[in-house]
């Protein structure tokens, strides 16, 4: 289909010092989607229109075709009105996971809210990792779980 619409070139004609390119394609009058409807494709039951196997249509499309890791991809962005972005990720999230996508089709959310989410869980982990490391020098100090974890507490309301 791209041969017939684009074309294709199949050979160079020289005239003397000049090159010309033979590029063979459909005539204007049959590369609309009526004309591409009529053309005749073989099957194993003979020629039929491709208006029978396929719908042929003119419509926008992408100006470019974007891949990552061999996989098509379209990126659509959008900025917030200032409202919470937790919020507004949520509630994509929420339709996301109502709406069922075609086989091979994969959502993935990226931009800011990814590094902030980021940041969140590494501030959660080590704030673990440092009330655990306070814990075990209160412990190893007082020799007691029990006053280590009311002094803990105690830090906490002060």
């Amino acid at each position: 289909m791209e041969t017939l619409t684009e074309g294709d070139t199949v050979a160079q004609i020289v005239d003397n010092n000049k090159r010309f390119n033979l590029v063979i394609r459909l005539p204007d009058a049959a590369r609309d989607p009526q004309g591409l409807g009529n053309i005749l494709i073989d099957t194993p039951h003979g020629k039929v229109p491709l208006s029978q196997v396929a719908s042929v249509e003119e419509s926008d499309g992408p100006n470019q075709i974007g891949r990552e890791n061999s996989r098509r991809r379209i990126v659509i962005s959008a900025n917030s009105d200032g409202s919470d972005m937790a919020e507004i990720i949520k509630n994509i999230r929420q339709v996301l996971a109502e709406n069922k996508l075609p086989d091979g089709y994969f959502v993935s959310l990226e931009g800011q809210f990814q590094a902030q989410e980021a940041a969140s869980q590494l501030i959660a982990g080590l704030s673990i990792v440092s009330l655990s490391l306070i814990f075990m020098v209160l412990y190893s100090r007082y020799k007691s779980a029990v006053l280590a974890a009311m002094i803990m507490g105690i830090s906490q309301w002060h």
